[in-house]
């Protein structure tokens, strides 16, 4: 299931803005943690997308998928409606942290979102390519 890699990767970061979020605001130490989750997503989304490629995949759960980051086949190289969204929230991440994170800390904070998105936008078009030769059996306990 695609989407399960999407909740391991996207999710642990949007779980952190949220409960950072509702416990009043954004320390260096979270900084950091933002910047650790997010340095993670593109080493699982690749280990995903080699996992999907040895086992049975199943063609409707990468159509969920495909739907819930916003995958558009006539354009298949526009940006991803989630990576953005994941763009503005670190952005506002780093308007709102106290102290504010250092210039080399920004950088790094939005070069991690940046890479984020590259993966997300990598494993999104493995499963666009590779999701219409998968077995189209999506119920449970069959296959």
């Amino acid at each position: 299931d695609p989407g399960h890699y999407l909740q391991q990767s996207y999710g642990a970061v949007w779980d952190l803005l949220v409960s950072v979020r509702d416990a009043g605001g954004w320390d260096a130490a979270t900084v950091h943690n933002l910047r650790s989750r997010l340095g993670a997503i593109p080493a699982i989304l690749r280990d995903g997308a080699a996992n999907l490629a040895q086992g049975t995949p199943r063609a409707p759960l990468a159509r969920l998928y495909l739907n819930a980051v916003g995958y558009d086949p006539a354009h298949p190289t526009a940006p991803l409606t989630v990576a953005a969204a994941l763009v503005k929230a670190t952005d506002a991440v780093l308007a709102e942290a106290a102290p504010p994170p250092t210039p080399a800390s920004r950088r790094e904070l939005r070069a991690a979102a940046a890479a984020a998105g590259a993966a997300l936008a990598d494993f999104t078009a493995y499963v666009a390519e590779a999701s219409p030769r998968w077995d189209t059996n999506a119920s449970v306990g069959e296959g």
